[in-house]
């Protein structure tokens, strides 16, 4: 079997195996070989070379705005969901605001960065690889923060539906009033604390290993550049999400005004479905990209020490 799949920027030339090709290569090369009505090159091959390395980057960058839609949930539809159940704290004397509960994810990053960096690598390269001083990669680290994220949204998911099954049974439905008070369900609003404290580690992981696959794998005169493409992926996943949401609304009624009345697990397990195949793609990526990128940061450091 032999052909060529081209998408977008990313060809791929496969027969009876893939090997991945950046058709941009020789699109960029043309800047430094001078082309038709040019006499002379408008970059040096070093300059093209370090574009070629920060454009391969590219596909990790699809991969976190897909990831940072799919949890930007944490500040809207978890607070929502909160809001639904009983937050009393040793009995009616104490209340836990629904927007408060964000606190067990900042929790998570403040303890799980320094953990993942001081226990859980040291760990993994004493019991698992046996090499002490093979590093984890920052691709490892961002695909178990892939796996982490699916994991979130599919307690989500799970504890949404106690909640709607509780609220079913004892057809705890608001009686039209904007009143959140109406429509509590008795379910606790701390067993949402698990897809926080998950959320968490998914930054940990996910998060920053994303920021130092880019700040690695980018040419030294492009860091700060490559830095900013990273963080700017998360805000784009964040107005995406808001798009999703509004889609949702607009064509389902899984997020009604009284969510007890809604099927918000079913709007979970459809982002949990595009957090999947994200993490397909992610894979792919990681096969096909991982390699060539190391190869060309390598090429620029040699280069840099001559």
């Amino acid at each position: 079997m032999c052909g060529r799949l081209t998408t977008g920027l990313i060809c791929i030339d496969y027969s009876f195996g893939f090997h991945g090709q950046l058709c941009f290569d020789r699109w960029l090369d043309k800047a430094a070989k001078g082309s038709r009505g040019w006499t002379k090159r408008l970059c040096t091959m070093e300059e093209v070379e370090e574009v070629k390395s920060l454009c391969r980057l590219m596909p990790f960058w699809v991969c976190g705005i897909l990831v940072s839609a799919a949890l930007a949930q944490k500040g809207t539809l978890f607070v929502l969901q909160g809001a639904t159940m009983d937050n009393r704290v040793f009995g009616n004397r104490l209340r836990i605001p629904p927007s408060s509960m964000g606190l067990f994810s900042l929790l998570t990053v403040v303890v799980g960065a320094p953990l993942y960096s001081w226990v859980i690598v040291p760990w993994i390269q004493r019991s698992l690889r046996n090499k002490p001083k093979e590093e984890v990669s920052s691709v490892e680290r961002m695909g178990a923060g892939l796996l982490t994220a699916i994991s979130v949204l599919f307690i989500a998911a799970l504890v949404e539906s106690l909640r709607l099954r509780i609220a079913h049974e004892q057809s705890w439905f608001s009686m039209g009033t904007e009143d959140y008070d109406d429509n509590k369900v008795p379910l606790s609003i701390f067993w949402l604390v698990p897809q926080y404290v998950l959320e968490g580690c998914t930054t940990v992981l996910f998060g920053c290993g994303h920021l130092d696959f880019n700040y690695t794998f980018s040419p030294k005169s492009m860091r700060s550049l490559a830095t900013a493409i990273s963080l700017s992926g998360f805000a784009i996943g964040n107005y995406f999400s808001s798009f999703i949401v509004q889609g949702i609304v607009s064509y389902t009624s899984w997020i009604p005004n009284d969510l007890n009345r809604g099927h918000l697990d079913y709007f979970y397990l459809l982002l949990d479905v595009m957090l999947l195949f994200t993490f397909v793609l992610f894979l792919v990526f990681s096969k096909w990209h991982y390699k060539q990128v190391s190869e060309d940061v390598a090429l620029l450091v040699v280069g840099d020490s001559d």
